[in-house]
């Protein structure tokens, strides 16, 4: 999912990754995605998986599963 400033997450659009570019460090730092038919180039922050779980702070709940 590409996180965007809409409130809700469940409007947060589905997109498919297509590239992905690594820092000096060789890590993962930005991304290509393929959304609504368009390419975007994205920081890797933006993006959430959608087989994980959100992130506390991302949540609305400020309690964290364990």
């Amino acid at each position: 999912m590409l996180k965007d400033d809409f409130p809700s997450q469940q409007r947060w659009p589905l997109a498919k990754v297509i590239q992905v570019f690594t820092g000096d460090d060789d890590l993962v730092r930005t991304v290509d995605i393929l959304c609504k038919g368009k390419t975007y180039r994205r920081a890797i922050m933006l993006i959430i998986t959608a087989d994980q779980p959100f992130p506390p702070s991302m949540s609305g709940s400020n309690k964290t599963e364990v």
